[in-house]
């Protein structure tokens, strides 16, 4: 389904028929998942913040301190200038409801096409894109200033740099950083969740530790530990998680 997400499509017609129905199962009917319910658990008694990849609603629809997370890729739900002319996001909820009700044969019908209130060019999904990146509204510098002071914040004390199901698709948001950010800081410790191996440079090898079970297996361990463990005074620790790209 992401993969079809990249598709370059025909027409805006068929964009926005795709993206209508990408868009209500991956954001607006998004379910709960169980697992970040227990990451929540895991991680809402501590001072974290969330840098994730994804733009999708999963923390929102677990009911997050959202305040606590960024979303550096953008989110499905927002819609930007196809044009880039102007730093503004929107949102028409009922709009993409619409959409999937009224497309035939893959296709919305022409006068549904959202355009943009300043140019007219075609409204488009606010993400990330490799060659023209993606507007970045008020709301994303808020956030990303929100996680950047969490950083500096914290950047000398015991850290916990969990990285979540992160491969190569784009290192160079969370990977690359959390191994920058764990090189500098000698309290810091650098924990991968991926069935994959990736390659762990020499300066932190000794502070990494590579899970490689199933993700949703190990939170849930996680937190039924955790909760045999919450009187015992194991020292304060700060945390930088990320979710899969």
């Amino acid at each position: 389904m992401l993969q079809a997400s990249l598709h370059p499509y025909g027409s805006w017609q068929e964009y926005w028929a795709f993206e209508s129905r990408f868009i209500t199962l991956n954001y607006l009917d998004q379910p709960v998942g169980q697992s970040y319910l227990a990451l929540k658990s895991l991680v809402e008694d501590k001072q974290y913040h969330i840098i994730t990849t994804n733009a999708d609603n999963a923390f929102d629809a677990a009911e997050y301190d959202m305040t606590h997370v960024f979303h550096i890729q953008g989110e499905y739900i927002l819609q930007q200038c196809s044009q880039h002319c102007h730093a503004q996001t929107y949102r028409n909820d009922d709009l993409i409801r619409k959409m999937v009700v009224a497309q035939q044969d893959m296709l919305i019908p022409w006068e549904m096409i959202p355009r943009c209130p300043k140019c007219d060019a075609p409204m488009e999904v606010n993400k990330r894109k490799a060659e023209v990146g993606m507007v970045e509204d008020a709301e994303f510098h808020a956030q990303l200033q929100r996680y950047n002071a969490f950083l500096e914040q914290h950047k000398d004390d015991k850290v916990l740099y969990l990285e979540i199901g992160i491969g190569y698709t784009t290192p160079q948001f969370v990977k690359h950083p959390f191994q920058r950010m764990t090189r500098k800081n000698e309290n810091a410790l650098y924990m991968t969740m991926n069935k994959k191996a990736y390659r762990i440079p020499n300066s932190i090898q000794e502070r990494t530790i590579h899970l490689t079970e199933d993700i949703s297996t190990l939170i849930t361990t996680a937190l039924r530990n955790d909760s045999t463990t919450q009187n015992n005074n194991i020292g304060e620790t700060k945390d930088v998680l990320n979710r899969t790209d």
